[in-house]
């Protein structure tokens, strides 16, 4: 009796795992059938400020919801460094300790690199070879001079372009810090600050830096954006791009960004997280994921919960 009641009791053990398994599993399948049905999951970091982008895309709401829900339900949901100046929207669980991470338009604030390397671990790829940056960076150098930094960042004096080449740029009016393309004219330039800078392409950099893909590509270039993205194609293997849009610096400025987000969608990227406002400073920023890249380069998350999103 004993032996049987022992036997008993392993065997009712051994069921409550996979029975709990099967629950998951349930719970698993009727959230991907939802998604796919309505798309009505709710989504707190897409605001309604963000109708111009959802129209820029070019698709109904519930397709773009669905494709967030199924990013933010695989990926886990998004976090950010800070909710203060210099604070940007990211996926943390899409990170490894191989990651490639460039942050472009480094200005006078390295607030969210500095929060990458000591969070993440992450290396990172720092670019900009603006006047006022490098005056910055040599002037605080030493608040780099730790381990962190030696072992895990990498400064490049470029700028981000379209094309490789030698650029002009200046300090639009209003701005003490971050330079300008000159085709950004739409408030002016100060007199007196235009200079020349090195410019490289995202291929360029990829291939001079030996990286077959992108995890998280970081950009705040004062109006270049809208060239840049522009240029993007569906062979560079990016995940994560993480970008500010300065429409108020670009002639037309509404219409370029539309243009360029519809670009991105045409690849494959979904606007997954939108903070934008449409103030007297409608500077905005959009963290874009691009989910069969993100899971060529990270495939674990995808690989289990993929198949229900496909039924």
């Amino acid at each position: 009796m004993g032996s049987t009641s022992n036997m008993s009791a392993l065997a009712r053990k051994s069921t409550l795992p996979f029975s709990g398994f099967l629950v998951v599993l349930l719970l698993i399948f009727l959230f991907a059938l939802s998604v796919r049905n309505d798309g009505s999951s709710e989504n707190p970091a897409l605001p309604n400020s963000s109708s111009a982008v959802k129209e820029a895309a070019g698709r109904q709401g519930k397709v773009l919801q669905r494709e967030i829900d199924r990013i933010h339900y695989v990926f886990g949901p998004p976090t950010s460094n800070s909710a203060e100046y210099g604070g940007w929207i990211f996926f943390p669980n899409l990170l490894h300790k191989d990651a490639v991470i460039y942050s472009v338009g480094l200005g006078a604030d390295m607030t969210w690199d500095l929060h990458m390397m000591q969070q993440y671990r992450t290396v990172v790829h720092g670019f900009d070879g603006t006047p006022a940056h490098l005056a910055w960076y040599k002037q605080n150098k030493h608040l780099f001079d730790n381990k962190v930094f030696r072992r895990n960042f990498f400064h490049h004096p470029a700028v981000l372009v379209e094309k490789d080449g030698i650029i002009d740029m200046a300090l639009p009016s209003q701005h003490s810090v971050s330079y300008s393309i000159q085709e950004a004219n739409a408030i002016g330039f100060k007199q007196g600050t235009v200079t020349r800078v090195q410019g490289k392409s995202l291929e360029t950099i990829m291939n001079e830096l030996h990286h077959s893909h992108v995890d998280i590509l970081k950009m705040d270039v004062e109006g270049a954006e809208y060239s840049v993205l522009s240029t993007f194609r569906k062979d560079q293997l990016v995940c994560q791009v993480l970008v500010e849009f300065h429409d108020r610096l670009v002639p037309n400025g509404v219409e370029a960004r539309d243009k360029a987000v519809k670009h991105l969608i045409d690849l494959g990227f979904t606007p997954a997280v939108v903070s934008y406002s449409d103030s007297a400073d409608p500077d905005g920023a959009v963290t874009f994921v691009h989910y069969e890249n993100c899971c060529a380069i990270r495939p674990k998350p995808c690989r289990f919960v993929e198949s229900f999103f496909s039924m």
